[in-house]
């Protein structure tokens, strides 16, 4: 028998992640703040940081974008859908303005965590 652990499954790891909870265990509290990740979780230990200075969360940064333009583009069709066929194109506008302020915000953490993830699933990260 293996001393080594399997790793949870492709999916777990993801879902995990995208409840903000800890990819390895499955353990919540691993977010010090809105934007900020604790150094390691909890419960397990996982380390949730290479190195503070590095590009460690380019590939975040990357999720947080495709992630905040699908919402916004999501929520923007769905308002004009919603609204045909008087589409208030003044309120489309302001809704875009909003949404490309706000949605980056809010996947913010959700990229993080499920970057954290794919490094968790896909490397050799303890």
């Amino acid at each position: 028998m293996s001393e080594a652990v399997a790793r949870p499954g492709l999916v777990t790891v993801f879902a995990r992640a995208l409840s903000l909870k800890c990819p390895r265990c499955g353990a919540g509290g691993i977010l010090a703040g809105w934007f900020k990740l604790k150094d390691a979780c909890p419960v397990c230990g996982l380390g949730l940081r290479r190195a503070p200075e590095s590009d460690e969360w380019f590939g975040g940064y990357f999720v947080n974008l495709i992630t905040s333009e699908l919402l916004m583009v999501f929520v923007v069709v769905a308002y004009v859908l919603w609204t045909i066929p008087n589409v208030p194109w003044a309120n489309v506008e302001w809704l875009s303005v909003i949404m490309v302020l706000v949605s980056p915000i809010i996947s913010y953490p959700f990229a993080k965590v499920l970057w954290v993830a794919v490094e968790y699933r896909f490397s050799e990260r303890k």
